[in-house]
């Protein structure tokens, strides 16, 4: 099983039909949490978070026809950020010191996450903000743009499919929770369940399908398994309007 983003899981193309392995019945579920609230966890212990900057503020999906009457889901991250000096232009707070040695150690200050931009005018400086990035919510080249639309997009557009499949051992020894094609639509797998029997040939998995805008089964080549020396390499391929998948193997030396 692979680990990524959601943002690079949402825009990977779809290389698996399942058409033909899905039973026909199904049970839809409208997805209500449409809704994303992104904030941080602030330091309560910095002047300049109080009030909230606009900057710094939490950023809430607005309400549209696609998403009216659903619930938000709040994603909070734990590692905030500093706002920048606009005369120094080093990272800036307002809290109390800390200081061992003078028994001031009362005062807490939380972790915070920057860009390290290196020495500028000879000085090591590390900001919110590095080339085209930016680690506020708000304003330009922030978070919500460069990470988070896409993800915002399929849950405002998304439902829940729960569905029978039949698998093959191979189809298991294969997928890692990618995108699926089932009758025109891609879907994310949520969730699988199944039960294993030595020698099964066919697997009745329930599955619960998350449904992803496009519909498009893509070609191409890939990577499927590393196996000691050996690699097995699958390409796509279509004929007569059905998906071929093509299997080979080869040595490490012949790949390279």
């Amino acid at each position: 099983m692979d680990i990524g983003f959601a943002d690079d899981v949402l825009k990977a193309p779809c290389l698996l039909d399942w058409t033909s392995k899905a039973d026909p019945g199904h049970t839809k579920t409208p997805e209500t949490v449409n809704r994303l609230e992104l904030g941080y966890e602030l330091d309560s212990n910095d002047a300049l978070m109080k009030p909230i900057p606009p900057s710094m503020d939490k950023y809430i999906t607005a309400e549209t026809a696609a998403n009216k009457g659903g619930s938000v889901l709040s994603i909070k991250s734990r590692l905030p950020t500093y706002l920048k000096n606009p005369v120094s232009g080093l990272a800036l707070c307002s809290q109390p010191g800390i200081s061992p040695n003078n028994k001031d150690s009362q005062a807490k200050g939380n972790p915070k996450v920057l860009f390290r931009n290196g020495m500028i005018s000879g000085k090591p400086t590390a900001i919110h903000i590095t080339g085209s990035r930016s680690l506020i919510w708000n304003g330009s080249n922030n978070l919500v743009d460069s990470v988070y639309r896409r993800f915002e997009r399929f849950k405002e557009n998304t439902f829940m499919l729960s569905k029978v499949v039949s698998l093959t051992p191979a189809d298991l020894a294969t997928f890692s929770f990618s995108k699926v094609h089932i009758k025109g639509v891609n879907y994310l797998v949520g969730s699988m369940k199944l039960a294993l029997v030595k020698d099964q040939r066919v697997i009745p998995a329930e599955l619960e399908l998350w449904r992803v805008s496009g519909g498009i089964l893509a070609t191409g080549k890939a990577w499927l398994e590393r196996s000691g020396q050996a690699f097995l390499f699958g390409e796509l391929r279509q004929l007569n309007g059905r998906f071929y998948f093509l299997f080979g193997r080869f040595s490490l030396p012949e790949c390279l």
